[in-house]
């Protein structure tokens, strides 16, 4: 964003020996060196500027998927403009991070995360683009939807003027704050009451002529994600994949095994029926007592195949259930 007033709404994660920029500009470029510069948006206003930027620090900048320094980075679609662009979902000790600076419709896949870094170019209404192309949230839209959605801290990150307007008069958002230049936050791994936290995660053993899922993590609802996530990487290579939309289904209330096959199923449906693969995902609890699943998808003819695809899941030696580490599944997939 070129602003009459701050410089370029950017992010640096560091993670362990690993230093990726997010976005930013002339005013807010990160000391070399950097192991990737992710954009939200490859046709910004600001685009040559970070190219210039991203190639003098030895990088090229681009819309990817990124697992190293103990965190995984998904590229995670927006409603922004008539072009594709998006948000990031930072993932590692136990704890979410979205940084998605533009957008107009808020991002399902933002709901429950620990911080949500986001737009604020509009204040009191969204501004829209001509011809319908999309536009910006309004910032008040956003506290009163961030809030709903059980983000626990939001950050507006992108400011327009008149939120700069807005700020001038002395006007806050009823939840949320406004993103300080060289602001520093920092995420420590998430504790469970009582016991151990488990980071999650999950691995692929061979089985006969099938394939084991072992998955884990915190919360239940993080160990299903993990088991799709590792069904998905049993044929494609997601390291490059970039999503290019979003399906969603209501799971309805069940028992812990049973929402763990359907969930599973429903990500073969989306595959066969549909032609889409789910590149990532997220859960979320909804008030009938039953989850929202959340495929962010891309074409099966974009992604490279690794394996064949799964057929379906096997019922027997099904595990999904609590320990004092945190949840693990153990799935057998038919290949």
């Amino acid at each position: 964003m070129n602003s009459p007033r701050f410089a370029p709404a950017g992010l640096l994660l560091e993670s362990g020996g690993l230093r990726v920029m997010f976005d930013g500009g002339p005013g807010a470029e990160p000391a070399a060196p950097i192991d990737a510069w992710l954009v939200t948006d490859a046709q910004a206003e600001l685009r040559a500027a970070i190219r210039r930027s991203a190639r003098a620090r030895a990088v090229e900048p681009a819309m990817l998927a990124l697992v190293a320094g103990g965190v995984r980075i998904e590229p995670r679609p927006v409603v922004h403009t008539a072009h594709a662009t998006c948000g990031y979902l930072i993932i590692g000790c136990d704890r979410r991070v979205a940084w998605a600076p533009k957008f107009l419709v808020f991002p399902e896949w933002a709901a429950g995360v620990d911080i949500l870094f986001a737009d604020a170019a509009g204040w009191r209404r969204p501004i829209h683009f001509a011809r319908g192309a999309g536009g910006h949230a309004a910032a008040l839209d956003v506290s009163a939807e961030a809030r709903r959605r059980g983000v626990r801290r939001l950050v507006f990150a992108h400011l327009g003027r008149p939120t700069l307007r807005a700020i001038d008069a002395g006007m806050t958002p009823p939840f949320g704050e406004f993103g300080r230049q060289g602001q520093v936050f920092t995420q420590r791994p998430a504790r469970v009451a009582g016991r151990r936290g488990r980071a999650p995660g999950h691995r692929l053993l061979p089985h006969t002529a099938d394939l084991i899922i072992e998955a884990w993590g915190p919360a239940r609802n993080v160990c299903i994600e993990q088991a799709v996530l590792g069904l998905v990487e049993s044929f494609i290579d997601v390291r490059s994949a970039v999503a290019s939309g979003s399906l969603s289904t209501d799971i309805p209330a069940m028992d812990d095994v049973e929402s763990l096959i359907s969930i599973l199923e429903e990500a073969i449906y989306v595959i066969d029926a549909k032609g889409m693969v789910p590149v990532a995902m997220s859960l979320r609890d909804h008030r009938g007592g039953g989850v929202r699943a959340v495929f962010d998808v891309i074409p099966l003819e974009q992604v490279k195949s690794i394996g064949p695809v799964p057929k379906g899941i096997a019922r027997y030696a099904l595990r999904l259930d609590e320990d004092e580490s945190g949840w693990l599944c153990h799935v057998v997939v038919d290949v």
